[in-house]
């Protein structure tokens, strides 16, 4: 398979790729019903987007600043890639954010998967560390 924009007909393969993802990731197990109608959604707005590789995907949405609506943030919602077509996948992603004329792409990294390497990545291709995230379960 080449790389993709997914399409509602790849939304099996999104769910298949977001549960091992979110099982690496140390994430809660997903609901399958939820991930099909959040892909189904994403895939056919024209604010959302996934792409695909064989092994791999990034999604994202298009979302306003919440003190300014005309300000236009693209935010990576998963990331991963088992076949090495990571940056492949992040330029896809990046290039249709470039195309939706947003004002700024937003990038997450966990922690399973951060590290000095993906931030050199990002770092390399004009990406900035602007926040930190904390956690607490309840």
């Amino acid at each position: 398979m080449n790389l993709k924009e997914a399409t509602k007909d790849d939304v099996e393969q999104l769910v298949k790729l977001s549960f091992i993802f979110a099982y690496k990731a140390g994430s809660p197990t997903p609901n399958k019903e939820d991930l099909v109608g959040f892909y189904h959604w994403l895939v056919s707005d024209s604010e959302g987007a996934a792409f695909l590789s064989e092994k791999g995907f990034i999604a994202g949405f298009i979302a306003p600043l919440w003190c300014n609506r005309s300000y236009r943030q693209a935010h990576e919602l998963a990331w991963y890639s088992e076949d090495r077509q990571g940056l492949k996948l992040l330029g896809a992603f990046e290039d249709w954010c470039l195309a939706k004329n947003v004002n700024e792409i937003r990038m997450s990294t966990l922690d399973p998967f951060s590290g000095d390497r993906v931030e050199k990545v990002l770092a390399r291709r004009g990406f900035e560390k602007k926040e930190n995230s904390f956690v607490r379960k309840t």
